[in-house]
């Protein structure tokens, strides 16, 4: 409706007449269309809106309160609306602090977003039956609002509609209300109870999210609800047994992170979960979603199978102790944050460990996963009980705030021969910042001088000293890394010095995709290390009859070969550290190139790169570096796509284009 005012005074205005703004009675009012007005500005202490204002002679229908028509009003203490308005503009009584009052129109069909919001003296309203969907942020920071009256009219609510309401204290949602936006009572600090509804589909992220004193929610009485979002009940107080409703297919992160719930129920004919040992698994086991915070079990040996466990689910919690199974691929975003957590196992299949994953933990002593390429955001920061972190040399980058504020770690063993990177901006948000001032840095043997030359590491430890034990480091590859391939077979690996096979049978993995999410392609039987002679060493797939096993690698696909670390070794003892190659599938004539020569290329300026599609649209573009990590998607894309990357090294951009992917390689 506003907009519709809005495009009625501009209809003036292109008459070459200026919006017509007058005063009555202390209140200013700007005319919406040939007969109607809208309250624009207030200067009473009372305001009493009338049905009809007069300027000149002709009569206006007052419609609508517009937009800011009480910002920086201190002195308003009452408002009383005529039922001829329909309309309160997005922020139309923003920032009425001193109005106590408020008598709304019954005919109030549409209201704006921050409608009412920082009205920081308002106790009490009540809206009108018709109105259907209650606007974001409506009642934003209204402090003193102690009880809200919706109609039963109401199908929405949106995001953040009470956010910070500290004096409400109960809220029954309407009968007809069945999904709200995010954070809708988020900081309520007074909210105690809550009354939900069958109706209700779908609530939004974080909606009593910091609701320190909301104990009372059953949650059986939204019947239908399909899924628990994430940070839907996150610090808030409540206990005892929850029951999940049979509708819920699926949680978000820490969903229930830092209550005092001590158990989980499923409500019966609940098919798409499973709790286990008190955990709660999706139903085919692969994801574990959360576990009890205040739940006397203080261990857990998570399911086999289990590949993920999601963003949040033990923050908060007092689990002391976690067993993973080998098939555990990735944990999320603050998964044991601020837990109790003492110990934990990381498996080799372990790939992935999200944002402040084991943030303010209890963790002593940690050796991260061989498999780990990068260390996330405060991934350990607040570990106030870490003395040790052995870091694997697959490791390159390292983010902000990563081991922030341990103050007891004193030793950090890095294991890769080139310092990984460390990102941050400020000092404060050094990955290392805030260590122990005594802390030492180890590194394998000879290479030192590399991490003392460079300045952020060398700048966060009292000392750097070469590690006893030496990398065995390969001199090439048979295939290249990045090469081009029909097929593999074999793949030869050249030392400088005589080898030696450590294993025999090692966990090669052979990948098509990036090394995270790529489906793994096993051979029949097992994968097998060869003695080729002259320093060289082979890994080969074999197949039922122990023959050799080729495999065929799709035209333009990426493709990731990993050899673990520890699989040869050199007459001194020194390991190989994990080996990732990268071939593509051989372009047979149909690759994007050669289907619009001259006109799909890529181009690299500098620190730019720049992909034309040509005539080619609805691509998806997805950058990888040459771990397999992927940088950056572009859906949809078309034309000309930049595809700007601090990452340097050898970079693949894959292009998906009508059920076909094709693949770049660059160096930059």
């Amino acid at each position: 409706m506003l907009l519709f005012a809005l495009a009625s005074a501009a209809f003036f205005v292109a008459k070459g007449q200026n919006p017509i703004v007058f005063t009555q009675d202390g209140m200013e009012f700007t005319v919406t269309s040939e007969n109607t007005a809208g309250l624009s500005d207030v200067g009473v202490l009372e305001a009493n809106i009338p049905e009809t204002v007069t300027y000149e002679g002709k009569q206006y229908t007052v419609t609508s309160i517009l937009e800011d028509a009480f910002n920086y009003n201190d002195s308003t203490t009452k408002v009383v609306m005529p039922n001829t308005i329909t309309e309160i503009a997005y922020a139309g009584m923003y920032g009425a602090e001193a109005v106590e009052e408020i008598v709304v129109s019954e005919n109030l069909r549409t209201l704006g977003d921050f409608a009412f919001a920082y009205c920081d003296s308002l106790k009490t309203i009540s809206l009108p039956e018709g109105l259907d969907h209650v606007p974001g942020s409506s009642f934003a920071s209204c402090m003193s609002l102690k009880s809200v009256n919706l109609p039963s009219t109401i199908k929405t609510i949106g995001s953040g509609a009470f956010y910070g309401c500290d004096a409400l204290t109960e809220f029954t949602f309407p009968a007809a209300c069945d999904s709200t936006g995010n954070n809708v009572f988020q900081t309520c600090e007074g909210l105690q109870k809550v009354v939900l509804n069958p109706a209700i589909r779908v609530l939004g992220e974080g909606v009593f999210c910091e609701c320190p004193k909301l104990a009372e929610v059953n949650l059986g009485d939204a019947s239908n609800l399909q899924s628990l979002p994430t940070y839907l009940f996150l610090e808030t107080a409540l206990s005892g047994e929850i029951t999940i409703p049979q509708s819920v297919e699926s949680f978000g992160n820490a969903v229930f992170g830092k209550t005092q719930v001590s158990a989980f129920k499923l409500a019966e004919g609940n098919d798409k979960l499973v709790i286990i040992n008190e955990a709660v698994y999706s139903a085919d086991k692969v994801l574990l979603y959360a576990f009890p915070p205040k739940s006397t079990t203080t261990e857990l040996k998570v399911e086999d199978g289990c590949r993920g466990i999601s963003g949040g689910a033990f923050n908060g919690c007092d689990i002391q102790k976690v067993t993973l199974p080998e098939t555990m691929r990735a944990f999320d975003e603050y998964a044991f944050s601020e837990s109790q957590l003492a110990e934990i196992n990381f498996p080799s299949s372990l790939v992935y460990m999200g944002v402040q994953a084991l943030s303010a933990t209890q963790l002593t002593n940690v050796v991260l996963p061989e498999n780990l390429t990068y260390i996330s955001e405060g991934m350990l920061a607040g570990c106030k009980k870490l003395t040790s972190v052995t870091i694997p040399s697959t490791v390159t980058d390292i983010e902000m705030y990563a081991f922030n504020t341990c103050s007891a770690l004193k030793e950090v063993h890095c294991l890769a021969t080139e310092p990984p990177v460390l990102n941050y901006y400020e000092g404060y948000d050094h990955p290392f910042y805030g260590i122990s001032s005594e802390a030492v840095l180890s590194v394998p043997k000879g290479c030192a001088n590399a991490y003392e030359n460079d300045y952020d590491w060398s700048d966060s430890f009292s000392s750097i000293v070469d590690n006893e034990v030496a990398v065995f480091v390969p001199t090439s590859f048979n295939p290249a890394d990045g090469a081009e391939l029909e097929q593999l077979e074999k793949v030869l690996v050249t030392f400088p010095e005589a080898v030696t096979i450590k294993e025999t049978h090692p966990e090669v993995q052979l990948i098509k995709g990036d090394e995270l999410t790529g489906e793994l392609i096993e051979p029949d039987s097992y994968w097998l290390a060869t003695d080729e002679g002259n320093n060289t060493v082979g890994i080969v797939g074999q197949d039922y009859d122990l023959f050799n096993q080729t495999f065929d690698l799709e035209p333009g696909q990426a493709y990731c070969f990993v050899i673990p670390a520890g699989t040869f070794s050199n007459a001194s003892g020194a390991l190989n550290q994990k080996i990732v190659l990268h071939f593509t599938g051989k372009s047979d004539g149909t690759g994007i190139c050669d289907l619009i020569t001259d006109n799909c290329v890529l181009l690299t300026y500098g620190d730019r790169m720049e992909l034309q599609l040509g005539s080619l649209t609805g691509c998806d573009v997805r950058l990888y570096d040459s771990t397999g990590r992927l940088l950056r998607t572009v859906a949809d894309a078309s034309g000309i796509v930049s595809l700007d990357t601090p990452a340097e090294g050898l970079l693949f951009v894959q292009v998906s284009y009508e059920g076909t992917s094709y693949t770049f390689k660059t160096v930059k």
